[in-house]
């Protein structure tokens, strides 16, 4: 179930399909529209728009992609935000759906969409990226379908990560990583005046209060034990699998990872998945943090506690935070690497 997030123009992205944050009307908006109809040919493609004429919310139609490098282009119209009470988020993810469907239909194995209404239109975007990946990958599931669904952040410096979705996160994790990161920061740009020092030291007894209390303690001594049996990774995961009553598509969809590639994973003792992949599974699973640890162990891996990607996710483990949709959502939005695919098996 190939989901990735990525920063970038979408009207330079490759794929099938490219979604289009379209006006109501045909005419050409801002943002993204005036992007996708800059780059593809604009009296090309507002003719082929002027055809289709008014479009609702939630609704998407197809038109050729002219000087995109894709096939077609898909234009829906996203709601406008006002206050979360007026269907809002139904609307945004009939968006999502509506286009999927319409790719499908079309045959086509990627699409590009951008956050839908989260520029002009004002949907909070931390919530529109969680809106947007819930929606796709319970199409994906839902279909059983193998698409590969970019979806593109242009804009990344002018998000807001204090979504109430992140509370948990927050809470558990970020003053813990603003510690870390402060410090580090500070003693780049240190100056010799006393009170800079005395501040430095403070500072310097916060990480290290962080780095032998919070980290070390997220997994006590689990990241110093070995594994008490032999099983091959895959074993273990079928193992896993048999105890807690889960089928396949439950796993490697949670999981985000296609069926192929889970496939690889459960029936060749020899395929070896990448970090990301595991931890994915170990998401998926919900595995507690001393199974986490042996899991990654079979694969020939470990948690970093200096990695600060590591980090957030050992603390969501141990405070049982498993939607990997939020979690992947907050890693980006920080700038850390996510658990979703890069298409790579």
């Amino acid at each position: 179930m190939p989901l990735r997030i990525i920063r970038n123009d979408i009207a330079k992205v490759k794929a099938d399909v490219i979604v289009n944050t379209a006006n109501p009307l045909p005419v050409v908006g801002n943002g993204t529209d005036h992007a996708i109809y800059q780059a593809a040919g604009w009296n090309d493609l507002l003719a082929q728009r002027e055809k289709i004429g008014e479009i609702e919310e939630g609704q998407a139609y197809l038109t050729p992609a002219f000087n995109l490098d894709a096939r077609y282009i898909i234009h829906t119209v996203g709601p406008v935000y006002i206050d979360g009470k007026h269907g809002e988020a139904d609307k945004l993810k009939l968006c999502y759906l509506n286009s999927l469907k319409l790719a499908n239909e079309h045959q086509c194995n990627s699409i590009a969409f951008p956050v839908i209404s989260s520029g002009t239109y004002r949907f909070p975007k931390g919530e529109a990226v969680i809106i947007a990946m819930n929606t796709i990958n319970e199409f994906l599931v839902s279909n059983d379908s193998e698409m590969k669904v970019t979806l593109v952040v242009f804009d990344i410096e002018s998000v807001n990560v204090s979504n109430k979705l992140f509370d948990k996160i927050e809470e558990f994790i970020d003053d813990e990583y603003a510690a870390h990161k402060e410090d580090v920061e500070y003693t780049r740009n240190i100056r010799s005046s006393r009170g800079n020092r005395k501040e430095l030291s403070n500072r310097r007894h916060r990480e290290t209060v962080v780095s032998s209390v919070n980290v070390d303690d997220i997994f006590d001594e689990e990241l110093k034990k070995a594994p008490e049996d032999k099983r091959a990774f895959n074993a273990l995961l079928m193992d896993i699998m048999i105890e807690k009553h889960l089928s396949d598509k439950e796993v490697y969809a949670t999981a985000n990872i296609s069926r192929q590639t889970f496939g690889k994973i459960k029936n060749h003792s020899d395929y070896h998945p990448s970090k990301k992949m595991v931890l994915s599974l170990v998401f998926s699973l919900k595995l507690n943090s001393e199974e986490a640890v042996d899991f990654l162990s079979r694969a020939n891996y470990a948690f970093n506690t200096t990695n600060d990607a590591d980090r957030i996710l050992m603390a969501c483990i141990k405070n049982k935070l498993y939607n990997l949709d939020v979690i992947n959502t907050k890693l980006f939005y920080k700038g850390l690497p996510t658990l979703l695919t890069d298409w790579v098996e």
